[in-house]
């Protein structure tokens, strides 16, 4: 009888409690993975604009300084251009690269886009709500407001 019992205990695998237990954990896991595959589908991936910018008018009211706050990447002058549209959604400006652009002011003049660099722009030409915006080829680099 003896031989009997213990042949039967062998011949079981696992015990009913180690069961439900692999088979929550493997439900956690599996659900863990779920949701991470998920947010990550759902989240936005967009990276952050490259070029930080903040307009503000001048006390005299005359002009707008459009200061470039931080950089993200080096960025050459003479390849990022400066476009100004006007509320209506018309042009005022066309693309221009910053290094032919009269109107900006490069405060380290190393012909890099840094953080303290800014265009002036008269109020009297570019007018409230007018969009300024940051270009490098088909990238929109910054898209601002002037308000």
């Amino acid at each position: 009888m003896r031989k009997a019992l213990s042949k039967a205990a062998r011949d079981e695998a696992v015990s009913p409690v180690i069961a439900v237990i692999l088979l929550l954990a493997i439900t956690v896991v599996l659900a863990a993975v779920m949701y991470i595959t998920v947010t990550s589908l759902i989240t936005d991936t967009e990276p952050a604009s490259p070029l930080g910018v903040v307009p503000t008018m001048s006390q005299d009211r005359t002009n707008w300084n459009v200061k470039i706050v931080q950089v993200s990447t080096p960025l050459n002058t003479s390849t990022v251009r400066f476009m100004v549209t006007a509320p209506n959604g018309t042009v005022s400006m066309q693309p221009t690269p910053l290094s032919q652009l009269p109107e900006f002011h490069d405060t380290d003049p190393i012909g890099l886009v840094s953080a303290g660099d800014y265009v002036l722009l008269p109020t009297a030409t570019y007018p409230l709500y007018s969009h300024v915006l940051f270009l490098k080829g088909q990238s929109v680099l910054s898209d601002m407001e002037l308000q």
